[in-house]
């Protein structure tokens, strides 16, 4: 038996899942469970997801962290991509739900400001915050880029500044922490997990200078198997949307799904590690580029 074929499992018996067994159903949880079932082609597992997502879609296109919340909604780019990862097997399917939920990611913006000299990123870009109305970080604004790409607007002048947004905001030695580079002439720590994600959202877009391969290159020397469980797979998934899948990331993710935490994750865990898994057929990766 493989690997994954637990975690697979587990996944399709509880695709609208919280972020712990027994919680109430969140909407990241049930994104990523989703798509990754959608990548092993358990369609009926993964249309119980997508449906879910729909249901709880808002009347302005949004969707909300959480069952019975109505915000905040940076979850709404992830239902995107659920969406669009059933879409592959049905054209036909959630295209109203895309459609709304896409107008809503444009029109949804993060604050400017303009700079101070307190921290040494752009702070004029606008993308996606955390919550609406507030300052732009990395992981929302990767997630939005993503979910962008994957409806064609790639080259939505949105999109663009937010690539822009994401390039500005890496390290200057490669990677990223969760939006901030420098805080008062000091340089911050790159993490991950965020740095995965940007590089994902970053693949195929121009680098003159450097910087998304110098971030690759962090990442390649500092995910290892004991890297915790969405750390690995986001970095696995970027490092393979570059051509940079490291050669013990199989070995890492089957010993990743033997090992028990409590801080693990639950079904969002098992989501992000089968998608982890894909090395040429990642539906995070294949999106449609600039």
């Amino acid at each position: 038996m493989a690997w994954w074929d637990r975690p697979l499992q587990e996944l399709a018996s509880e695709p609208c899942c919280g972020y712990r067994h027994g919680s109430s159903i969140a909407a990241e949880p049930t994104s990523m469970a989703a798509i990754a079932l959608s990548s092993r082609s358990n369609w009926e597992s993964a249309r119980r997801a997508a449906d879910w997502l729909a249901s709880h879609q808002a009347a302005d296109g949004s969707v909300a962290v959480r069952e019975g919340a109505s915000w905040p909604v940076w979850t709404t780019p992830l239902a995107v991509l659920a969406w669009q990862s059933l879409a592959s097997h049905d054209k036909t399917l959630y295209r109203s739900n895309v459609e709304r939920a896409s107008r809503w990611i444009l029109q949804a913006r993060s604050e400017s400001a303009p700079e101070s000299g307190i921290t040494g990123h752009d702070t004029r870009l606008t993308a996606w915050p955390w919550v609406v109305g507030t300052h732009a970080w990395v992981e929302p604004t990767a997630m939005a880029v993503l979910a962008l790409k994957s409806c064609g607007y790639a080259k939505h002048a949105r999109t663009r500044e937010a690539v822009r947004l994401l390039v500005d905001r890496l390290l200057p030695e490669g990677g990223c922490n969760y939006g901030n580079t420098t805080v008062l002439g000091r340089m911050l720590r790159p993490h991950v997990q965020p740095t995965g994600l940007a590089v994902l959202a970053l693949a195929g877009e121009p680098d003159a200078k450097g910087a998304i391969a110098r971030s690759a290159d962090y990442l390649s020397r500092n995910v290892s198997g004991e890297t915790t469980a969405q750390s690995l797979a986001w970095a696995l998934i970027g490092l393979t949307a570059h051509g940079r899948r490291p050669a013990e990331a199989d070995q890492w993710l089957h010993d990743m799904s033997t090992r028990q935490s409590p801080f693990d994750g639950g079904q969002l865990r098992n989501a992000v590690l089968l998608l982890a898994a894909q090395e040429n057929d990642c539906l995070l990766i294949n999106l449609p580029r600039k």
